[in-house]
């Protein structure tokens, strides 16, 4: 470099760049929604590497930077405890120290579009998916979601190449202050192509058809009461109350909803003689029995001259006996207007450290015991769930063959693109977010579904206990359940007539390919010659 503005930019005082991106990043989030900074920040934040003496030390200013700005960042995750968000930190940390090193490497003497876009990325690709399920939160693409014009590049690339996008045009003016000018404008035309793209591709989808009517109850029942201050039979008033007013104003509901895991009595397949709880006799029967029961009185909430709808409910689903082995689920069931149930759907993509405890199998007995004996003190649980097989798609008489998710998977976007290749033409996704009150993980989980609308073209319909419950359009559009202004911790009914489409997206056929090709540029741009007027 010259003594030039891009000079000046990696030559400050690093920690005060750090600082300075990472404020400049967070407000690019809810609350703050000042998504066109989400650009500045990665700028700030991969200048602040380039001057690391060597690789270690900008591994370690990458982790101290990813310990604040996730823990920041996801402050909600501490609602449910704070151990939950010293994990988060720790592990999202680890992978922003990894930022730093390939930063580092890629950026001097190169020039910052394409560099820090394909670095950005690539780490981000990574994180969303390892170790194990991944972390797809606090991404660029996610803050940028927020503007319902740039976020319909998704349909091609998926959130990574909004998050790519994003980073450009922060990398684009870095470009230019470092006197680049040819790569600064190739920044800045990929920002008004997407800017262009998303002025015209929303009118060029083909219509969507008219769907199904499907409506659903939002109690908002505290977790506190959810999970033991509030019996099951004052949960099923609470819910069964909701539908029979939810069917009173709309008494042709083809598809009912409850939120996930709202059914007041756990449910099951098992033997006549299995025991589901230490101490107790309910197993099986008496599942079926309070099943049967509940079914019946959604029926009886039916205005007279109308034909039940068909039901998708969220509940706990137990196989085996406790003497053996529990096998406990996270499932969405199906009820056509008899109350048979014809179908479930598995939770697959489970929360680590709130569904079930990573690489438990592996630890020593006394290990597993002692964590587990911790967490069950956190959060009067311990958490054993078991995933369901994949992704899925459930067929009805009433309507188009749709896709189903529970609560987290909302956030991965390949998750839902199998789905759609299975031939789902429209989305439900059941939640319980109650654990975060009334926090940003609302908002957050709303730019999640925008995305998930916009990769695939499908709608997006969200049951929830406590919020956000709405339909989501295919061109990213919300519409969502409200009272007095308020879109969480309310209750009351939702419901809305869907569109249908069964088109596929550029990004349904070829995934993350985006990320995929910034992987392997990051791989490959330090072995690129660097200029000779590089910054040591």
């Amino acid at each position: 470099m010259n003594d030039s503005l891009g000079r000046r930019l990696v030559t400050t005082n690093p920690w005060i760049m750090a600082a300075l991106g990472t404020l400049l990043f967070l407000a690019a989030f809810p609350p703050f929604g000042l998504w066109p900074l989400a650009g500045l920040g990665a700028v700030c934040l991969g200048a602040s590497m380039v001057s690391a003496t060597s690789g270690p030390r900008a591994f370690g200013r990458g982790f101290v930077v990813g310990l604040v700005l996730f823990a920041l960042g996801n402050l909600w995750v501490a609602a449910s405890s704070p151990f939950n968000l010293v994990g988060v930190a720790l592990v999202q940390a680890f992978w922003f120290g990894v930022f730093g090193v390939v930063a580092r490497a890629a950026l001097p003497g190169r020039p910052a579009f394409p560099v820090l876009p394909i670095v950005w990325v690539a780490i981000e690709f990574a994180r969303h998916h390892l170790p194990m399920s991944g972390y797809p939160w606090n991404l660029a693409g996610m803050a940028w979601a927020a503007n319902g014009n740039v976020v319909q590049i998704a349909d091609l690339g998926g959130v990574h190449l909004v998050s790519f996008v994003a980073v450009s045009s922060g990398a684009a003016l870095w470009s230019w202050a470092d006197r680049q000018r040819l790569c600064a404008l190739g920044g800045a035309a990929l920002v008004v192509a997407t800017v262009v793209y998303g002025a015209v591709r929303p009118g060029l989808l083909a219509p969507s058809r008219e769907g199904p009517l499907l409506g659903t109850i939002q109690p908002n029942i505290r977790q506190e009461l959810k999970e033991g201050g509030l019996g099951p039979h004052e949960r099923a008033r609470i819910c069964l109350e909701g539908t029979a007013a939810l069917l009173a104003e709309h008494p042709d509901l083809d598809l009912l909803l409850w939120p996930e895991t709202i059914f007041p009595y756990p449910v099951g397949d098992g033997s006549a003689d299995d025991r589901w709880f230490q101490g107790s006799e309910f197993g099986p029967e008496d599942g079926a029995r309070f099943e049967r029961d509940m079914l019946a009185l959604i029926h009886a909430s039916v205005p007279s001259g109308h034909e039940p709808p068909w039901a998708l409910l969220g509940a706990a689903h137990y196989e085996g006996n406790v003497d053996d082995e529990v096998v406990l689920r996270n499932v969405a069931l199906l009820y056509d207007p008899s109350g048979l149930r014809l179908e479930r759907y598995d939770k697959h993509v489970l929360v680590p450290g709130g569904e079930y405890i990573p690489y438990a199998d592996d630890l020593p007995a006394a290990v597993r015991e002692l964590v587990s004996g911790f967490i069950d003190s956190l959060a009067g649980f311990v958490a054993t769930l078991t995933p369901g097989p994949g992704a899925a798609v459930l067929d009805w008489d009433r309507g188009p063959v749709f896709g189903v998710t529970i609560c987290y998977e909302n956030a991965y976007g390949d998750y839902f693109r199998d789905g759609v290749r299975l031939g789902a033409q429209f989305n439900v996704n059941l939640s319980n977010e109650a654990w975060f009150r009334e926090s940003t993980e609302f908002d957050h989980m709303e730019l999640h579904s925008i995305l998930r609308a916009v990769e695939s073209r499908r709608a997006l319909f969200r049951s929830t206990n406590s919020g956000i419950s709405c339909l989501v359009h295919p061109d990213g559009r919300v519409e969502k359940f409200t009272v007095d202004g308020r879109d969480r911790a309310v209750g009351g009914t939702f419901a809305r007539r869907v569109p249908v489409r069964d088109d596929e997206t550029p990004y349904v056929r070829w995934g993350d390919m985006t990320a995929w090709l910034c992987v392997i540029g990051a791989l490959l741009v330090p072995f690129i010659r660097q200029r000779q007027d590089s910054v040591p």
